[in-house]
């Protein structure tokens, strides 16, 4: 009897043979227990609704186990690109945990993982390469598609050693698609009602609960067709089998594998009810993909020495690259793409960012309400450093474009352009309003030249924060800021001097455009020379400011190339 026939991965097979030897006759027990779950779970489905699921054939992937070398690159890769959310050791304490809903799992628990295939609720190193890879869709953990197939076995290998000594070969069985016959739906819903109702509604679009720890936590919505796994059948036989440790998903040992197949299979009619008309091998890349937010490249083209900050110009009329935006506090509503294009002159750089915003929030008077925004962030690293700001010794520099500021270039904003007809005290010199109203140091702000009122008509003693230099507090000429950081915590905003970054943007039937400009090269210490024919990192921010984003809540995309094409 061999790993092949039972459908065990090499390292599980591994695992029982090494139980038997040290433990007797409880290994062998042990054995045939995972032998007999496993056999069941790479059974293949006698009932199936839809179209494609499995062929009998079946390919087996074996790579070496994890050496000294592969941990060692593993852990400098763990702290430049994972520490700032899981925390140094690993325990999901990190920088940036406060600012992540879902939040980072404690990786030094073996049963806090969400994707397991093992019989004992944990995860496999495969079972760690494939979220390193995909990332978790409903969930701010990115693809680390950018990093080479080396660099991510390293981090899966590590992470294991986090939680556990056992360091095994790994390998996956990976069924490809075949032709199944019908089910009868009744039975199989029967089951849905049974088991997966209570959390995931009747007509599976899921609802809000809480989570093991007490956070609030969404049952999945099968009609979207994303998972937080792969949507595979053997992964949802799994995900059903096993449940997904660390949330309210549990295991459902009570099931005849049977049972648990005709609710993969019901699970997989819901998720591709509207998809049951395309071509069948793209059903199969776009069923595994779904959610999964892929790192892409943006070409740069050379133009002439024309300029292109003006979003309006015709050079943006046509389609860029799609990118996937994802919540770092996540919630159900947001834009779900920004799309972006990228030319350059012998001079400057241009960066041209659009995305869906229904609300236009171009003003923040209020204390409750929020602008809206967009950042860029660019990297000249031979690898994406951390996601969250770069960390130390990779500085990553960063663009900001802001709605409110852009409106006040055209008419300045204050309190009164909220409330126009407030009684307000005005400051001593300022020349507002009547004469009269004027000595007794009261003003209407209701007059026309109160109207047009603005921070820089009064007596400079009066703005501190200006007065000091405060560079934050400096009267904006344009809408675009210049900034860098070399980790979470380190960002700051470069000396006027060194403001070369410009932008200008509009809102326009519900969608806002927005170009960034700078320099090919720049002198500043803080500054990343952009030279033809090379790559540079590059990932987007956006803040929707009638969702309350702001500082660290707002959505963001993964890492992407920019190539600057010669």
């Amino acid at each position: 009897m061999d790993s092949k026939r039972l459908g065990l991965t090499a390292d599980e097979w591994i695992d029982i043979k090494m139980t038997s030897l040290g433990f007797g006759i409880c290994g062998v027990i042990l054995g045939a227990m995972a032998g007999l779950f496993y056999t069941i779970a790479e059974q293949r489905p006698i009932l199936a609704p839809v179209k494609i699921l499995h062929k009998n054939e079946r390919k087996l992937v074996l790579t070496v186990g994890a050496t000294p070398e592969q941990l060692s690159r593993g852990s400098l890769l763990y702290q430049s690109q994972c520490a700032g959310c899981h925390g140094k050791t690993g325990r999901g304490d990190g920088l940036a945990a406060h600012l992540l809903m879902p939040k980072p799992i404690n990786l030094t628990d073996a049963n806090n993982f969400k994707i397991v295939s093992r019989p004992d609720r944990t995860p496999s190193v495969d079972d760690l390469y494939m979220v390193i890879s995909r990332g978790m869709p409903f969930s701010a953990m990115p693809s680390f598609e950018l990093l080479s197939v080396e660099d991510r076995w390293s981090l899966a290998f590590y992470v294991k050693s986090l939680h556990s000594q056992e360091i095994r070969p790994k390998s996956r069985v990976k069924p490809d698609p075949m032709v199944l016959p019908p089910y009868p739906l009744g039975k199989a819903y029967g089951l849905y009602l049974v088991n997966c109702k209570l959390c995931h509604g009747d007509d599976g679009r899921g609802g809000t609960m809480s989570n093991p720890l007490g956070f609030p936590s969404r049952s999945r919505d099968f009609t979207t067709g994303i998972f937080k796994g792969t949507n595979d059948p053997v992964e949802l036989y799994r995900r059903i089998a096993l449940g997904m440790p660390g949330t309210t998903m549990p295991a459902h040992p009570q099931l005849q594998p049977e049972e648990i197949w005709l609710l993969v299979n019901y699970i997989k009619t819901r998720s591709e009810k509207n998809d049951q008309d395309q071509d069948q091998d793209q059903d199969q890349d776009q069923d595994q993909n779904k959610g999964v937010a892929h790192s892409l490249t943006i070409p740069a083209q050379k133009r002439s020495a024309e300029d292109f900050l003006d979003p309006r110009h015709m050079e943006w009329n046509y389609s860029g690259k799609s990118l996937k935006l994802m919540p770092l506090w996540w919630r159900n509503k947001f834009s779900e793409n920004v799309v972006v294009s990228a030319v350059y002159t012998l001079t400057d750089l241009y960066v041209c960012v659009s995305w869906a915003d229904s609300t236009g929030d171009q003003r923040a008077l209020k204390p409750q309400d929020f602008r809206d925004g967009v950042g860029v962030q660019l990297s000249g690293g031979q690898i994406p450093p951390f996601l969250g700001m770069g960390h130390t010794g990779s500085d990553v520099a960063v663009w900001y474009w802001k709605s409110d500021v852009q409106m006040d270039l055209k008419t300045f904003g204050d309190v009164q352009t909220q409330f126009p007809n407030m009684y307000v005290m005005t400051y001593p010199g300022e020349v507002r309003g009547t004469e009269t109203n004027h000595k007794m140091g009261i003003d209407f702000a209701g007059t026309n030249d109160a109207r047009n009122r603005c921070p820089i008509d009064l007596d400079q003693r009066y703005l501190t924060a200006r007065k000091a230099g405060n560079v934050v507090a400096q009267e904006p000429h344009q809408a675009g800021e210049s900034l860098s950081a070399h980790g979470i915590g380190s960002l700051g905003k470069h000396p006027a001097a060194d403001q070369g970054v410009s932008a200008s943007g509009y809102w326009e039937d519900g969608r806002y455009k927005v170009v960034f400009k700078r320099p090919l090269n720049q002198n500043s210490p803080q500054g990343i020379n952009i030279t033809p024919g090379r790559d540079y990192f590059i990932a987007f921010a956006v803040w929707d400011g009638a969702a309350g984003d702001r500082n660290g809540q707002k959505c963001i995309t993964v890492w992407h190339k920019l190539q600057i094409v010669p």
